[in-house]
């Protein structure tokens, strides 16, 4: 097989793939969020319906994920900046994480926003059987998630459209 086949066919196969999750992903959009509980490292529970009427932010991510380990500051930077205006931000670490591993990572990273630990796999089923991270899910004020996103998030966009929920408010 030629180099340009062979291209012709490595694109092909990510183009395929990211449609593929677009498929799987796309049909939260616009739909009620997930009945789901999540469960802190500090072993405290927090149920998502508790918090409608703030803007929330779900991000799925793991402690060997370099993507998700990349987005960490971001995240951290917009709990810091929106906390206090009534954003929550929640990092669900997979079922498959070792806790002793994540608190460390909590620590080393200073992450002050909500941690969950998905040890049961409710969570990620909840949302429709999350397997990739990142995977994240923003949900308006009225419950509806507004929009999804497999991989690293467009902050840029995520603040606007939090903004945006707010002035509505």
């Amino acid at each position: 097989m030629s180099n340009t086949r062979k291209m012709l066919a490595v694109a092909a196969g990510a183009v395929a793939l990211v449609a593929v999750a677009l498929l799987v992903i796309a049909p939260w959009e616009g739909k009620s969020r997930p009945d789901v509980t999540f469960n802190t490292l500090e072993g405290e529970t927090v149920a998502l319906e508790t918090l409608r009427g703030q803007p929330v932010l779900v991000t799925f991510w793991a402690t060997d994920c370099p993507t998700c380990i990349d987005e960490i500051p971001h995240l951290q930077a917009l709990h810091d900046d929106m906390a206090e205006r009534g954003v929550k931000v929640i990092g669900v670490a997979m079922h498959y994480d070792d806790p002793e591993l994540i608190k460390a990572l909590v620590e080393a990273r200073e992450m002050s926003y909500l941690i969950a630990h998905d040890q049961d796999r409710s969570v990620s089923q909840g949302f429709g059987e999350v397997r990739v991270t990142p995977t994240s899910y923003l949900i308006d004020p009225d419950g509806r998630v507004v929009w999804q996103r497999l991989g690293l998030l467009d902050m840029e966009r995520v603040r606007g459209q939090i903004e945006r929920m707010l002035e509505r408010g």
